[in-house]
């Protein structure tokens, strides 16, 4: 991979989620571009979060200067933390600033890039950040490059974990995974089967693990059953220092993991890793 896309909210970014940034940059040596969201739609994020947004950037909200000039110099701020992040990581980067028609610009930006990393903590996060949450959907839904959730902290890879229920989706995305990290075939992978409609036929297993034979040095197959979607979240949510590879995003993909009855559960879930392409 040659072009690599990292994007984080310029008002208040994750400098944090750059270790994995730098840990996909520096296998692949190649340069991260880094993508900041400006405070465009300022009418959709409340003011208060704003204000907060500036005072985390060490500034001073203040009455005598305009607050537009204060949400620049913030996002100027945020822009160097970005730089100085990559810098001691040494990772070599450039930054964009992005400020308006905020989604057509990144899916741009994705068209011609081989990944997109995805800080997570804007992409599901708290009240009052619901525009860059909507966003991330679009983005998710959308783009034409792979997309990696990116934790807020990353400590080393030890395992892949492959969702895999055999539909094409699926089996694409072990593909797109496999090609775009060839230098993780020394980590053990495992395909945790979790369709609780349809069983995964057994001439399907044996033909993906005669494919992931051939890629990976130790491979292995788990079987989860009733519900889909709740028994794979249980199934990683004990793991540490792994990675998530899933199929579609869509009404059957990660959507299906953050419904109303996972929601308290998406905080640990997106504590690694996770790796998602469609066709």
């Amino acid at each position: 991979m040659k072009k690599i896309l990292f994007l984080t909210d310029a008002m208040k970014p994750n400098i944090r989620a750059i270790d994995f940034a730098a840990f996909v940059c520096n296998m692949h040596h190649t340069t991260l571009t880094c993508l900041l969201l400006g405070n465009a739609q300022q009418g959709e994020r409340p003011a208060a979060v704003v204000r907060n947004d500036i005072t985390c950037a060490g500034m001073q909200v203040t009455e005598d200067r305009p607050f537009e000039e204060q949400v620049l110099e913030c996002m100027q701020r945020n822009i160097q933390r970005v730089e100085d992040g990559c810098e001691c990581r040494e990772v070599a980067h450039e930054t964009i600033l992005i400020s308006g028609k905020i989604t057509e610009r990144v899916l741009m930006e994705a068209r011609y890039a081989d990944m997109l990393l995805l800080d997570a903590s804007f992409s599901f996060g708290n009240k009052g950040d619901e525009v860059l949450s909507d966003i991330a959907h679009q983005i998710l839904h959308n783009a034409e490059c792979p997309v990696v959730l990116v934790p807020d902290h990353f400590e080393g890879l030890d395992q892949v974990v492959f969702a895999y229920d055999a539909s094409p989706s699926s089996v694409y995305a072990i593909k797109q995974f496999t090609a775009a990290f060839p230098m993780l075939s020394d980590k053990p992978v495992v395909a945790v089967t979790a369709n609780g409609s349809r069983a995964v036929p057994l001439v399907e297993k044996l033909k993906m693990k005669g494919w992931l034979d051939l890629y990976y040095q130790s491979t292995a197959f788990h079987q989860i059953e009733h519900n889909s979607y709740a028994g794979l979240l249980n199934y990683v949510l004990g793991k540490d220092k792994i990675m998530m590879v899933m199929g579609a995003y869509g009404r059957k993909g990660l959507s299906a993991l953050i419904s109303s009855s996972h929601a308290d559960m998406i905080g640990k879930y997106v504590s690694w890793p996770v790796f998602i392409s469609h066709i």
